[in-house]
Order: structure tokens, then C-alpha cells, then sequence
């Protein structure tokens, strides 16, 4: 991807695989921002709710989003939903993580935006790494992102 550099938005509730993750987003990317959240709700609440620390959609645009919908609080189908149904964060592609390989919820993804379905191999660790860079490494070196717009972080 060429610049600026990429902003990710990581929804992601567990620590240990987000540490997977953010790993291997700064070997292939180091420039990259990353920010977690651990749940939908608080994804959104960056996204749309600016406060006292600034952060929401008048700082920095959101380039990417890897989102685990098994996590607590809001379905992550229904995040998704959302944030496709708004004009500010409908053209930023979302990559869902998952546990569970469900056709009806792989299909629902798709069907509501989704840019990609992965099934989580957590009994693996290695595997879920590789698993993780090359999907990163697409989406970071190897795509065109559509420019980035007004949906912002800190």
C-alpha cells in the first residue's frame, strides 16, 4: 500500500491474539497505525463519538478493519451492518475473525459487505500467525485500498 500510512482498527477482545496480530502487522507493515478495541460497541464509539481525547472521525482516516465477531457485547454482523450503511465507513474493507466456520454466517458476511471470512485455528499458533500475514499482506502491499475518507481515529 502505498502512503500514507495505514490505519487499522483491531476489534479483537482477546490479548493473546491480539498480540498475534499487531506482531505481524508491524513486521509487514511498520509504519502502520494500529488501534484495538476489544468490542463492536467501543469500535463504533471511536468511530462516530468523538470526545475529550479527540478521538473519532475528525482525526485520522481508518484504512482497514479485522474484526472478531465472537467477542462480547454487540454482534460483530451487526457492526458490520452499521458501519456499511454509513457513507463514511462503507468503502473501508472489514475482514471478520471467527472460531467457528457457520455457512449461514459466512454467507451473512458477504452479504453485507464483508471483504473476507477467516476461521480462527487457535490450537495452532503458527498456523494462526501464517494465517493472519497473509491475509495482512494482502490487504497491506498487495491491493489497491479504495482513498481513504472522512472515517477517522486518534
Amino acid at each position: 500500500m502505498s502512503s500514507p500510512s495505514p490505519n487499522l482498527l483491531v476489534i479483537e477482545p482477546n490479548e493473546a491474539e491480539f498480540q498475534i496480530i499487531e506482531e505481524v502487522i508491524e513486521s509487514l507493515c511498520p509504519e502502520a497505525r494500529v488501534l484495538r478495541c476489544p468490542t463492536p460497541d467501543d469500535a463504533l464509539g471511536l468511530l462516530f463519538n468523538a470526545n475529550e481525547e479527540g478521538l473519532g472521525i475528525h482525526e485520522q482516516p481508518v484504512s482497514f478493519i479485522l474484526l472478531d465477531i465472537d467477542g462480547p457485547g454487540m454482534f460483530g454482523l451487526t457492526f458490520l451492518q452499521k458501519i456499511k450503511a454509513d457513507e463514511r465507513t462503507m468503502m473501508v474493507p472489514v475482514v471478520i475473525l471467527t472460531g467457528v466456520a457457520i455457512p449461514v454466517i459466512i454467507q451473512r458476511t458477504y452479504s453485507l459487505g464483508g471483504a473476507g471470512f477467516i476461521i480462527k485455528q487457535m490450537d495452532d499458533p503458527e498456523q494462526f500467525r501464517e494465517t493472519i500475514r497473509s491475509m495482512l499482506d494482502y490487504w497491506l502491499n498487495v491491493v489497491s485500498l479504495p482513498p481513504r475518507g472522512d472515517v477517522k481515529f486518534n
